[in-house]
């Protein structure tokens, strides 16, 4: 349900236009049966007129031309609502939905067309409301037509629905939009880009954050001659490496899943892991895993085997003396690599 969700979220917001556009041709193709019914010819037929208006637009729907085709759709509405007032009168409520215009505007046009039009529109509701006999918005002889008098009873509780379901949908486009883009902002903000891995910024920030005196493991894994591998074989196969080893690490990530692991790259050639590991046998079992897995890796541009050195601590974790943390992994992977590379190095304080 929640991917549906994010799935519906997704496309409102990268085409919240389309789908409007959508849904307007939803909501007509309902006019077309209402109108059939209730025995409105004209509005019947002016009708059947916008649903082939929107089937169009949502057929022929592209973004880079959003302009010209929110443009239809807003001058249909616009003749539309007047049409429904026109024949049916201000008791009908079509009125109500030039409100949903007004507001719908500022979605797509610029601020200086949307003040003009909301002046237009206020003033047909204006003339729609205090002058009732006015031959511009009425015709006289649907005030002799009982059936055109009846139709009221039943359209304006209809464009009252219209009215309340425009408006939550409003809210949510305005509300909901702007979240969901902040959010992916973040994403862009925490993210690194070549490896897909989060960055430095995101342990900072996210994931230390949460933790407050737990035991937990942090470890800087670094990969062994890193820039003999660029200098040899260009960064382009320097950066396949680093590809390869974070996935390596995601996979890693799923496997012990259950300890809460966050990885990210720390910067250059390092990555850090932490995880809600206390045990040094596990942790060793862990880490070794993931130096091994990269051992075994195999780049067709590259005629030498990957190796990783991976120092680690595993402490009680301070926010306020976090850094001491990071600088005993830090002096468990000069150890490490110092003694040979290709090799774990844990310490638990």
């Amino acid at each position: 349900m929640k991917k549906i969700y994010n799935i519906l979220i997704d496309k409102i917001v990268d085409d919240y236009g389309y789908f409007i556009i959508l849904l307007a041709l939803i909501l007509h193709l309902s006019f077309i049966g209402i109108f059939y019914f209730i025995g409105i010819t004209e509005l019947f037929i002016i009708n059947i007129f916008s649903t082939l208006t929107y089937a169009f637009l949502t057929i022929t729907f592209q973004s880079h031309r959003s302009d010209f085709y929110y443009s239809i759709a807003y001058l249909e509405i616009l003749l539309h609502q007047l049409a429904g007032i026109y024949y049916t009168g201000a008791a009908s409520g079509f009125d109500l939905l030039l409100c949903c215009l007004m507001l719908a505007q500022f979605l797509f046009f610029r601020k200086s067309t949307c003040i003009i039009s909301t002046i237009v529109i206020i003033t047909i509701i204006y003339i729609s409301y205090f002058d009732a006999n006015s031959p511009i918005l009425h015709s006289e002889k649907l005030f002799n037509n009982d059936i055109y008098k009846n139709s009221n009873v039943i359209l304006y509780p209809i464009n009252i629905g219209i009215l309340f379901t425009f408006l939550i949908g409003y809210g949510l486009l305005v509300t909901v939009i702007p979240s969901k883009k902040i959010n992916d902002l973040k994403k862009l903000i925490y993210k690194d880009f070549l490896t897909g891995l989060n960055n430095r910024k995101y342990i900072e920030d996210v994931v230390l954050p949460k933790y407050n005196q737990e035991n937990i493991l942090v470890a800087i894994a670094d990969i062994d001659n890193f820039k003999h591998i660029n200098d040899t074989y260009g960064h382009q196969t320097g950066d396949i490496v680093l590809k390869m080893l974070a996935i390596v690490l995601i996979n890693k990530n799923k496997k012990y899943a259950k300890y809460n692991v966050d990885i990210c790259r720390w910067g250059g050639e390092e990555f850090l892991i932490i995880a809600d590991i206390n045990d040094t046998d596990i942790a060793s079992m862990f880490l070794n895993e993931i130096r091994e897995e990269i051992f075994r890796l195999k780049i067709s541009d590259l005629h030498e085997t990957i190796s990783v050195t991976i120092g680690a601590s595993i402490s009680s974790f301070n926010p306020k003396e976090y850094k001491q943390m990071f600088e005993i992994a830090d002096k468990n992977l000069y150890v490490g690599k110092n003694t040979g590379k290709n090799k774990c190095v844990i310490t638990k304080v």
